[in-house]
């Protein structure tokens, strides 16, 4: 044991491995960390290639190093260092000592960053519809505007078919993340969906904002919630400038139209694990995706008001995977299906 630690996942030895009478692979990977030297510190086989299933393993390491006398870890090295580093970090804090951050990206614009007094966490039912009161008697929506642009996003885990966290980003308030899991709302037997935070999101005038904000919208379609208005960020990109050198996610929107940098980390994160910390790094990711949401949409709205034509709403009751007709002269021309909004 030294002051470095090489770690890295690999599926060479699970694909070896059987249980007799069971079908399927009985692990998923091996994980091992070794010293600057070579050696080898530990090695553990492992259901899943997610670190938060290694926690333990990382505080008998830590432990062990302590009673061993040996240097603060000061040199870690992994080839997954987006995933790897906050899980590293947040065991390891010594490792950011003497560190003097960067506030700016590869692309040279400043780092998007969110703060915990911009965000809230909720985690019950009753706690959503406090909340989604506070919202519905609040100013913003108490004179009964004609639309409120609302940044809207979601985390799950591939193959999901429901939704693991859901968060909203209202104008001068604070960014809200609901812990959808934790209340149970897409398990079999399903709980209500908050009652009050549903009223809200009926509400007439709400604008969801986001990239792909259709499939956001349609899992919330699942459990009887409805968004009838909708602003997809990359269709609102496109219809302002065709040509978008940075792609079209909430990653190149936010460097071309708000000059901010994304960090996206959260996209190789196992957004199943439980119990999330409030003020914890994945907490934050989601919470800044929804507020940078609502800030494309506000930008790409305004700009789109400036140019003739200006914005072109589409009906309400539109749906991906809905049939439709073109009519000519009073006769259907051609036939589609509704693949995005």
């Amino acid at each position: 044991i030294d002051e470095g630690l090489a770690m890295d996942h690999t599926h060479k030895f699970s694909n070896s491995i059987y249980v007799s009478g069971r079908s399927g692979r009985v692990f998923t990977a091996s994980i091992t960390g070794t010293g600057l030297g070579g050696e080898i510190n530990w090695s553990r086989m492992t259901y899943t290639k997610s670190l938060s299933e290694c926690q333990l393993l990382f505080q008998e390491y830590k432990e062990a190093r302590l009673n061993a006398g040996v240097p603060l870890l000061k040199r870690f090295e992994t080839d997954n260092v987006k995933s790897d580093r906050r899980f590293i970090e947040h065991h390891f804090p010594e490792l950011k000592e003497g560190v003097v951050p960067n506030d700016k990206g590869p692309d040279g614009c400043m780092k998007a960053t969110i703060s915990e007094e911009q965000y809230v966490f909720i985690n019950t039912c009753a706690a959503a519809n406090i909340w989604a009161g506070s919202i519905i008697n609040s100013d913003l929506l108490v004179n009964s505007p004609k639309e409120v642009l609302v940044g809207l996003d979601a985390e799950w885990n591939k193959g999901d078919t429901g939704i693991r966290l859901r968060q909203l980003s209202f104008p001068d308030h604070l960014v809200a993340v609901f812990d959808l899991q934790q209340m149970e709302v897409y398990d079999e037997p399903r709980r209500p969906f908050p009652n009050m935070l549903k009223r809200l999101l009926h509400l007439k005038c709400i604008v969801a904002c986001g990239s792909q904000v259709g499939g956001d919208c349609g899992r919330l379609e699942q459990i009887q919630v409805n968004i009838d208005r909708r602003l997809d960020l990359k269709q609102a990109a496109i219809r302002h400038d065709s040509e978008q050198p940075h792609g079209t996610g909430l990653q190149g929107l936010s460097r071309r139209y708000l000059q901010l940098h994304v960090d996206k980390f959260g996209q190789h994160e196992d957004w199943s694990v439980r119990p999330l910390e409030s003020g914890g790094d994945l907490i934050k990711y989601a919470a800044l995706d929804a507020l940078l949401s609502r800030k494309l949409g506000e930008e790409l709205v305004r700009l789109l008001l400036q140019r003739p034509g200006g914005m072109i709403e589409t009906p309400a009751g539109l749906r991906v995977g809905q049939k439709v007709n073109l009519f000519l002269a009073g006769k259907v021309a051609a036939s589609g299906t509704v693949e995005f909004i």
